[in-house]
């Protein structure tokens, strides 16, 4: 039996005590004939039995046994397809700006922001996402065309410091992101801000 595991709290039930092999430095065990045997890693353990039981308690660790390894590799062609697929869905998406000093976290949720009110400022629907296409970097991607908020007066001065994607039949935040050059401030009518959306597909 191979197997590779890429998640976490992933258990592999195998036959006899094969070896383990963890794909971080100074990390390595091999089984013993009915052993136990604890990875020099916080937090990783590998228990050896006659029946050969190994539970992987952290991401990125090998188990290596015989046999093929369970390895896949989404195709090229799979990585457009799949993204072409999600088209509908991306296309029903509003993107909100946000105005509280936040750093988004991929548990980020529609409480944790605090949302752009001033004249101009709304929240707007993605523009469609254009067909996806093989990247540079031979991702899956697909884009839309540049939003853009221009302010008209009412409740300036505010200061913008991201956005957020949202699924509006729920108020789950799809996707967020902190502007890199931290936060702009509107003070009169007339200035604009522009988000342009990308979506990559590298993965199944």
């Amino acid at each position: 039996m191979a197997s590779r595991v890429t998640q976490a709290v992933v258990e592999v039930v195998g036959t006899a005590v094969g070896g383990a092999r963890v794909t971080q430095e100074a990390a390595e065990v091999v089984g013993a004939p009915a052993g136990a045997a604890r990875v020099t890693q916080d937090a990783v353990e590998v228990v050896g039995a006659p029946a050969g039981r190994a539970r992987v308690t952290q991401a990125a660790v090998e188990v290596v046994g015989r046999g093929v390894a369970g390895v896949g590799v989404l195709s090229r062609t799979g990585k457009v397809r799949c993204l072409n697929s999600e088209r509908t869905y991306l296309n029903s998406l509003w993107v909100y700006l946000f105005t509280n000093d936040y750093t988004p976290t991929d548990a980020s949720a529609f409480a944790d922001f605090v949302f752009a009110t001033a004249g101009g400022l709304g929240p707007q629907l993605i523009p469609p996402f254009g067909a996806g296409y093989l990247n540079g970097s031979n991702q899956g991607q697909v884009d839309a065309a540049a939003l853009t908020w221009t302010t008209t007066g009412p409740g300036l001065p505010q200061t913008v410091y991201g956005y957020a994607v949202l699924d509006q039949t729920d108020n789950v935040v799809i996707f967020s992101a902190r502007a890199p050059g931290g936060g702009f401030t509107f003070t009169a009518a007339g200035q604009s801000y522009s988000v342009t959306l990308h979506k990559l597909q590298d993965n199944f």
